[in-house]
This record gives C-alpha cells, structure tokens and sequence, in this order.
C-alpha cells in the first residue's frame, strides 16, 4: 500500500522482550514521520479495522488521546462483500 501510495513506510517493531510500552514505540515511529513532514503538516494515522470494538476503543484512548493525532477508519464496519468487490474492481 505504501508503495502505490509513493509514500515511505516506517516499521514499528512489536516483539515481546522489551520494557518499552508499546504506545511508546508506537510514538518514536510518528516522530521519525512527524520530523520529515513540512512544519504546520497534519498527521492523520489511518487503521484497517473491521468491527472489533474494542480494538478501536483502545486505539482512540491510547493513540488519538495520547498521541493527540487525528484517527480515521476507512473500512469501519464495511460488510465483507462490499470489500471483496471493491478488491476485485481494483
């Protein structure tokens, strides 16, 4: 996706073995990202989630309150079927 977008992707790794939390390691990845962007640039942090509640509650508390950064969910509660012929169109 990264690629077709022409945009660089950074990787954020999540291995167990460090006492580094996680939305810490999340944050030094957006601040590599935040420091190549044009001063005044928005940040919008977009998540492929489906319809895990949960997941998205977790994330909008820890990384759009935390991180104070714009969240968006494009497929958010998309039926599968209106994805999979979105995916055969493309």
């Amino acid at each position: 996706q990264a690629s077709a977008l022409d945009v660089p992707l950074v990787g954020v790794p999540m291995h167990r073995g460090t006492t580094e939390p996680y939305v810490d390691r999340i944050r030094r990845g957006i601040d590599l990202i935040a420091s190549s962007l044009a001063e005044g640039t928005n940040l919008t942090l977009a998540f492929g989630d489906l319809h895990l509640g949960h997941i998205k509650e977790w994330r909008d508390a820890a990384l759009g309150a935390d991180l104070k950064y714009a969240l968006e969910y494009p497929c958010w509660k998309t039926p599968y079927e209106d994805l999979l012929q979105d995916l055969e169109r493309s």
